[in-house]
């Protein structure tokens, strides 16, 4: 998709952070190869299930799979 090509040219992104993020944002719950949709979120100590929808702020990133602080903000 033109979102995963366009995360992957960001410094210090990766595939499978790349592919979280286009599972959190895309409207379906198919995990794409290495990414991450509502089934692995209920795993988490505080479970939550993926937004399946579009970014309420860029801070809303921190619960994707994968990404850090260090990752978001550099």
């Amino acid at each position: 998709t033109a979102l995963y090509a366009a995360l992957l040219k960001l410094p210090g992104m990766n595939e499978e952070v790349a592919d979280a993020i286009v599972d959190w944002v895309d409207a379906d719950d198919d995990p794409r190869a290495a990414g991450a949709e509502t089934s692995h979120y209920p795993t988490l100590e505080y479970p939550y299930k993926a937004k399946n929808g579009p970014l309420n702020s860029l801070d809303e990133l921190l619960l994707v799979k994968g990404v850090t602080k260090e990752l978001l903000y550099g």
